[in-house]
């Protein structure tokens, strides 16, 4: 039998910045609980996790060179996993993707995360067992205004909800890899449940490299 954990990332206003949009943490749909380390883990082979993805023809060319960024920055960061594209007609992993679709309108819903876990269980660095990722995939709202690169586009404005798809990619294939959000504050990191309007981050913090080696036993 296999487990679907579902992961939304919510967007809404905040008083500390005008216009500023944030990113609430985890939400585990199955049990209506907020959590911070979903239970799973990729099986590894000869010592790596090997994980693919592929883009769906419904995202935006434009869009694909940022995607393949933030999967670029988590495979860079670990030599125990490798994160790499393949075609769509791949059979190996055309159930992990990433796609477009209407979620809930612009301002809520950035996009949410499943992750399909299997009933077997596989060892932790640590020795916990855990269930066995067996794949994963992003939808992104179509709704929400989106711009592309690494960095903002000119005299982008606090309150105009400018949302970087290099920047929610990046987190969403952190989730991928069932990196956790940080508990402490931590607004460097990539895996800051908080985003904001034209805002962009171009590479992992010390942290989310740290999480991630201790995830993949580096």
């Amino acid at each position: 039998m296999d487990i679907v954990i579902r992961a939304r990332y919510r967007m809404k206003l905040i008083g500390l910045t005008p216009g500023a949009v944030v990113a609430l943490a985890c939400w585990d749909a199955a049990s209506a609980q907020m959590i911070f380390h979903g239970p799973g883990i990729w099986p590894k082979s000869d010592g790596v996790a090997d994980v693919c993805y592929v883009i769906r023809p419904n995202i935006p060319l434009s869009w694909n060179a940022d995607i393949d960024y933030g999967a670029q920055l988590w495979d860079l960061a670990s030599t125990k996993l490798t994160l790499t594209k393949h075609a769509t007609a791949n059979p190996q992993c055309r159930f992990n993707y990433v796609q477009k679709a209407r979620i809930d309108g612009r301002g809520a819903l950035l996009g949410f995360v499943e992750r399909r876990l299997k009933t077997e269980t596989i060892l932790d660095c640590d020795g916990h067992l855990l269930q066995r990722v067996e794949r994963s995939h992003t939808i992104l709202d179509t709704a929400e205004a989106w711009f592309v690169g690494g960095a903002p586009p000119p005299n982008c404005e606090l309150n105009s909800r400018l949302i970087s798809v290099r920047q929610v990619g990046a987190h969403e294939f952190g989730h991928w890899l069932v990196v956790k959000h940080p508990k402490l504050v931590q607004p460097a990191d990539m895996m800051w449940p908080f985003t904001y309007s034209c805002q962009v981050k171009n590479a992992l913090s010390a942290n989310d490299v740290a999480e991630v080696h201790n995830l993949y036993c580096q």
